[in-house]
C-alpha cells in the first residue's frame, strides 16, 4: 500500500503492528489537530521510496505530544522516522537501522520541529546519514521522555547510539551533528543484531552487544508482558528489549 496506516486525530494507539512494504508511508499521524496519539512496539519495513521528505517508516506532520516509543524502523530506501513541523514529539526506544536515513527533520526554517524529545534510540547502518535535519529542529523534555532517577541525566535527547552510518548527520544539514543537543550520541556500539531477515527469530535483538542493559529506566514498558518494565539490571538501547516476547 502507499499508506498502511494513516491517522488524523486524537488518541489513537498503533500497537504491535508488523508492515512489511509500503511506497509512501508505513505509519501516518498528520494534521494540526492530531493531538496525544501513541505508535508503540510495531515494526515497519520494506518502504521502497527513495529520498522524499514527505515520505517516511513512521511519518509525524504538524502534530501534537506525539509518542513514538520500541519501535523497530528497518531496511527501508528512503527515511526512517521523519518529523515534519511535529510539536512536542517524544522519540523513546527505538531501533532504526539500514534505512537510507534514520531520523529525518523536515519541513523549513520558519517552522521546524518544536521541543522535541530523543532518548535511548539506536539508529544503526544508514546508506546516507543517521540523522537529516534540513529544516532545523528545537529541543525540550517532558514526563514521557524523562529519566525515572533525573539525576543520571537532564538533556532532552540523551542516550542515544550512533554505529556504522555512513555520515553520523548529514553533511549538508545538520553539519558535525550541531542542530543536536551535547551527548545526543552518547554511545557508539555494535549491536549486533541476532537476524535481519522478517521471518526469523531474533529480528533486530541485541545480540551479546554493549547496549544490553546500558539505558537510564524510563517510565516505559519494555517487555510488555512480562513482568516490571525491562528485564535484566538496566533497560536496552533500541526499540527491543533483551527476553522478551519478541526477543526470545
Amino acid at each position: 500500500p502507499e499508506r498502511a496506516i494513516a491517522i488524523d486525530g486524537d488518541d489513537n494507539l498503533v500497537q504491535d503492528t508488523i508492515i512489511n512494504g509500503y511506497n509512501e508511508r508505513g505509519i501516518a499521524v498528520t494534521g494540526n489537530g492530531s493531538y496525544d496519539n501513541i505508535i508503540r512496539n510495531n515494526v515497519v519495513r520494506g518502504g521502497t521510496e527513495s529520498w522524499n521528505e514527505s515520505r517516511g517508516g513512521i511519518y509525524i506532520q504538524d502534530a501534537r505530544d506525539t509518542l513514538i516509543v520500541g519501535n523497530v524502523i528497518v531496511q527501508n530506501e528512503g527515511l526512517g522516522l521523519v518529523l515534519r513541523r511535529a510539536r512536542n514529539p517524544s522519540v523513546v526506544h527505538n531501533t532504526m537501522a539500514d534505512n537510507l536515513v534514520g531520523l529525518a527533520f523536515m519541513g523549513n526554517a520558519s517552522r521546524p520541529s518544536t521541543d522535541v524529545c530523543a532518548r535511548n534510540n539506536s539508529i544503526t547502518d544508514s546508506g546516507f546519514a543517521g540523522i537529516a535535519a534540513p529544516s532545523g529542529v528545537s529541543w525540550a523534555t517532558r514526563e514521557n521522555c524523562e529519566y525515572t532517577n533525573p539525576g543520571t541525566g537532564n538533556s532532552s535527547a540523551h542516550g542515544n547510539n550512533d554505529y556504522n552510518n555512513d555520515y553520523s548527520c548529514s553533511y549538508y544539514s545538520c553539519y558535525n551533528c550541531t542542530c543536536l543537543p551535547n551527548d545526543f550520541f552518547e554511545y557508539s556500539y555494535d549491536p549486533k543484531y541476532q537476524s535481519t531477515q522478517i521471518d526469523a527469530s531474533g529480528f533486530y535483538c541485541l545480540g551479546e552487544s554493549e547496549l544490553v542493559n546500558q539505558s537510564r529506566p524510563t517510565i516505559h514498558d519494555l517487555n510488555m508482558s512480562q513482568e516490571g518494565l525491562y528485564n535484566g539490571t538496566a533497560p536496552d538501547v533500541g526499540g527491543r528489549e533483551s527476553g522478551s516476547i519478541d526477543c526470545e
